[in-house]
């Protein structure tokens, strides 16, 4: 369960992707958060796209 300030997204049904698209999908998630007045935003990827396994998925934590 993900604490406060956390969001763990899962995302299916890819194809293996370059790893730039992980960038693409991480810059994504960070503006939407920006909008709504996060701070202090860190994401990483927990499992990348380019790692063929149908999903990627990622970690997000900021400050209100």
């Amino acid at each position: 369960m993900p604490a406060p300030c956390q969001a763990v997204v899962k995302l299916t049904g890819f194809e293996k992707q370059h790893r730039l698209i992980g960038f693409s999908v991480i810059g994504f998630y960070r503006k939407a958060l920006e909008v709504f007045g996060a701070k202090d935003i860190k994401a990483e990827h927990t499992t990348s796209i380019e790692d063929d396994k149908g999903y990627c998925e990622l970690v997000l934590n900021w400050n209100e």
